[in-house]
């Protein structure tokens, strides 16, 4: 037994096609009345009345439409669909994605979401959050420790290649010789 919802849903598809096929219909002559002079104006009038109430329902049709709970099943349906993901991984792996999105970077688009991202109070709140946080804090000491050590090694080096080379200077001088190590 077909579900009544399909039932319905085929009635109104087929009322619907065959309004616009009439609607067609009926415009033809339509149009020939408009190039009357007297007839011209009064029904251009009323079609412009027609047009103002056909566009204020369609506005209330997609309003009424977005509010439905059926869009929401629909796109729950659509979302779980597994032709969606073999959809998402052919425009992932496209060739026309791929130079989109060279063109995205390329764009000014992407450098002038840099600079707002990095005049934001958000990006300051981070930074200020990263600097402050006992992590970093320990990894600066330690790196400064290791630092510190590092030259006092260099330091330490050449000051004593400085001592030998002016006692090797000084003993040149006097003509002695260096002791040996013992």
């Amino acid at each position: 037994m077909a579900d009544p919802r399909d039932v319905a849903l085929g009635v109104a598809v087929a009322g619907t096609r065959t309004g616009l096929v009439a609607g067609r219909m009926m415009l033809r002559p339509a149009r020939l009345v408009l190039r009357v002079p007297v007839l011209g104006g009064a029904v251009r009038g009323r079609a412009d009345e027609l047009a103002v109430a056909g566009e204020r329902a369609r506005a209330q049709a997609r309003v009424a439409l977005l509010e439905s709970e059926a869009l929401d099943r629909l796109i729950c349906d659509l979302l779980e669909h597994p032709r969606t993901e073999q959809l998402v991984e052919h425009v992932l792996s496209s060739p026309g994605l791929t130079r989109l999105v060279v063109q995205v970077l390329e764009s000014r688009l992407i450098d002038d979401l840099t600079e707002q991202v990095l005049r934001s109070p958000e990006l300051e709140r981070v930074v200020e959050y990263v600097a402050t946080s006992p992590q970093v804090l320990d990894a600066v000491s330690r790196q400064t420790r290791s630092m510190a050590d590092e030259v006092a090694v260099n330091v330490r080096r050449r000051a004593e290649s400085a001592d030998d080379a002016a006692e090797r200077t000084v003993r040149g001088w006097l003509r002695r010789p260096r002791p040996q190590p013992s």
